[in-house]
């Protein structure tokens, strides 16, 4: 299971500080969670989560 990829460019930083969004999809990754296309969870900053 791939929980970590990396950047676009191809790089890896393990030191970097990963975002809440970042750790939210390795969890998902985890779990073996789907999204769901259009889906809403009601967070005030849900226009601001990374697609």
């Amino acid at each position: 299971m791939k929980l970590v990829s990396g950047y676009p460019d191809g790089t890896f930083k393990p030191n970097a500080v990963i975002t809440w969004a970042e750790m939210a999809a390795m969890i998902a990754k985890t779990l073996k969670l789907s999204a769901e296309a259009g889906a809403t969870i009601g967070f005030a900053d849900d226009n601001d989560i990374p697609k």
